[in-house]
């Protein structure tokens, strides 16, 4: 579970890495799919440190992985929310 943006960053690179993986092991896998909570873990922790922004590292590293790996992802993550509790938000890219 992440609890520090290292860990943000290192379940990040777990799962970027899993999606060139998901490529490598069947070349016709059109989609890659990740359960909800993938990113972060069940959990309740909403420190902003560990929030994250559609314009953010995250989004931005899923988006280099499946561009570089000619797959479309499904991701979720907990997004920002400058008004209270975060979004659990759903990614397609």
């Amino acid at each position: 579970h992440v609890v520090t943006p290292a860990d943000l960053a290192a379940q990040t690179a777990r799962v970027v890495a899993m999606v060139g993986k998901a490529r490598r092991n069947n070349p016709a896998t059109d989609l890659v799919v990740f359960p909800e909570y993938s990113l972060h873990g069940l959990s309740m922790d909403m420190n902003p440190a560990i929030m994250c922004n559609m314009d953010g590292p995250e989004i931005a590293a899923f988006k280099r992985a499946c561009i570089e790996n000619h797959i479309w992802g499904c991701f979720s993550i907990m997004e920002n929310n400058p008004q209270g509790n975060p979004y659990n938000t759903g990614v397609i890219i």
